[in-house]
């Protein structure tokens, strides 16, 4: 086979993009000469019927055409997105809801999506862009190749797969009448009158799916959407519930409703009436409570909540600061200041989204995040009944409801994922008699004073956050003995020990620990033998902790990233 392999390699003429995608492709082939010497033949018959297409483009065409078809659909939605956008696994699993692209008895399989995902990875179709670093090794996000993203459109448009607006002219052939998969891009011009009279003409009567990206308009839905399926409005802008959304309970056949991080404030009590929806993403919006009819939503499987901020404390708080400027600052303040709480309220405090009490009836559910229970007895008792939970996140845990959080955590037993925020204390939590061990990722943020001693019993543990938990340097110790554990964080006030020694079997399997914030550690040190896989190490905003402090880190033998910002380190040659 070294013969074949050298003479691809010299059909590629040494470009290294067409040595990696021919490479891929051969490494979903059996490894025999044939097969090698196939697709040999295959490339250098493409090239000599197009001589101009170049070998990359010839590489990436042949690649392209051996996908099998539920592939093929996968990348050309992915290709629907700007350039260079970096994409999340779970917008396009909305995509597999709208037309069940994987044909499946069982319905979406998130397994069999991360299986597509590493096979496109491995063909160098897209390029994964948060790994290790986020998701302990699963492939969460990508960014499609370039010269497969155009593959990838050209093909959608040519089997009218998915109709695209865009900066070119709207087709005006009759298959446009059987248009399925609708995408309204950045790049189409919204105020241009002779568009919007001709969008209106399109026949949208069979449409199964609206993606909008960049302004929204109120004319891009209507009830002449009958059977759409799936309404993904994710980082739009200009939305205004009264107006565009007062209507979405006529579209009795959608099944997911995506409006993550768009400004909307409110959902109408006709969300009620689509009894088929099975995903509902509101995360990163200022929907601060869901309406009373969403407990009629009996098909319900994921609500992804969570707002970014109070909106009327931060409208209040702009017009404070600018009542006397002009209108037009008034408005870029206001739109300035909602990024800057976009961003941070992201990344420091989760904001939990107030439910129906009889949120138990939505017994299908498995994911079901953030939510406030502040105030609310009735929701935590109600949350026991949602016995196929996998994923948890609860904010406004306080001493008055944290006993039936208790409760809660010793009746789910199918939890994955749990994340519980409280400005109280949370000691009860060393009360829980049978924890979900199947538990593959914790958060906590509120103060523990010492490790629930049932911790250490969660061998499945794969991530672990803490914060403002308040931890001796004991408690590390239980943590480093977890057997499965790849991604540790350690934020603000989680620790307020002095220093960290790590011994020869502490971390067996971590792969990443981040530490931000702790303002009493100085030193942090591994024994030979401690975290022999871990790959980054991350120090921020520790200020007592200087050069010397950082002991050995370099010793660690699978180390490929080390971070440290606010940390003393002295300059030497």
């Amino acid at each position: 086979m070294v013969d074949h392999a050298n003479h691809i390699i010299e059909k590629c003429d040494g470009n290294l993009l067409a040595i990696r995608i021919v490479s891929g492709l051969l490494g979903t082939k059996i490894r025999k000469s044939t097969e090698w010497e196939k697709l040999l033949n295959r490339l250098s018959s493409m090239l000599k019927d197009n001589p101009d297409l170049g070998i990359v483009s010839a590489a990436a065409k042949l690649s392209y055409d051996d996908l099998p078809s539920h592939m093929k659909y996968l990348l050309q939605y992915l290709s629907i997105f700007p350039r260079g956008r970096n994409l999340m696994r779970r917008r396009l699993a909305r995509a597999w809801i709208a037309e069940t692209y994987c044909r499946n008895a069982r319905g979406y399989d998130a397994e069999e999506v991360e299986k597509i995902f590493n096979g496109l990875v491995m063909m160098s179709m897209i390029h994964p862009s948060k790994r290790a670093e986020i998701t302990s090794g699963r492939i969460n996000g990508c960014i499609v190749d370039d010269v497969f993203q155009q593959l990838g459109v050209s093909d959608a448009k040519l089997r009218d797969f998915i109709y695209i607006l865009d900066e070119h002219p709207l087709d005006t052939n009759p298959t446009n009448s059987k248009i399925r998969h609708l995408v309204i891009t950045v790049g189409w011009r919204r105020h241009d009158d002779e568009r919007i009279d001709e969008f209106k003409k399109l026949d949208l009567s069979c449409a199964r799916s609206l993606t909008v990206c960049g302004e929204w308009k109120s004319c891009f839905i209507s009830t002449r959407m009958k059977l759409l399926r799936v309404l993904d409005l994710e980082d739009t802008e200009g939305l205004e519930e009264h107006h565009d959304l007062e209507q979405i309970g006529e579209f009795r056949h959608l099944k997911c409703l995506g409006l993550r991080n768009t400004g909307i404030a409110h959902l109408p009590n006709s969300l009620g009436k689509l009894l088929g929806l099975e995903e509902l993403d509101i995360k990163g919006t200022y929907i601060a409570k869901l309406p009373s009819t969403v407990i009629h939503l009996t098909r319900l499987r994921r609500l992804h909540g969570g707002t970014v901020a109070a909106r009327n404390a931060r409208l209040d708080f702009v017009s404070e600061i600018t009542r006397d400027c002009p209108g037009i600052i008034q408005s870029a303040a206001s739109s300035a200041f909602c990024m800057c709480l976009l961003c941070l309220f992201k990344r420091k405090k989760p904001y939990g989204v107030r439910v129906p009490e009889k949120i138990g009836e939505l017994k299908s559910v498995l994911t079901l995040g953030t939510i406030d229970v502040a105030g609310s007895r009735r929701v935590m008792k109600e949350l026991q009944k949602l016995t196929q939970l996998q994923k948890l996140g609860v904010t406004g845990v306080t001493k008055h409801n944290t006993k039936h959080l208790c409760s809660t955590l010793e009746r789910l037993h199918q939890l994955r994922s749990l994340m519980v925020d409280s400005s109280d204390s949370l000691s009860r939590l060393d009360t829980v008699c049978s924890p979900p061990l199947r538990l593959e990722a914790l958060k906590l943020y509120g103060s523990l004073g010492t490790l629930p001693r049932w911790i250490k019993t969660l061998h499945n543990l794969h991530k672990l956050c803490l914060r403002s938990t308040l931890l001796d340097g004991d408690s590390v110790q239980v943590i480093a003995k977890l057997p499965n554990l790849i991604v540790l964080r350690l934020l603000a006030k989680s620790l307020v020990a002095e220093a960290m020694e790590f011994g020869s079997d502490a971390f067996p399997k971590l792969e990443l620990l981040q530490i931000d914030g702790l303002e009493n550690l100085m030193s942090l040190s591994f024994q030979g033998g401690a975290a022999p896989n871990l790959e980054i190490l991350q120090i921020a905003d520790c200020n007592f902790i200087s050069e010397d402090g950082l002991r050995q880190f370099h010793d660690l033998p699978r180390i490929k990233k080390v971070s440290l910002d606010g940390v003393l380190v002295q300059k030497r040659p």
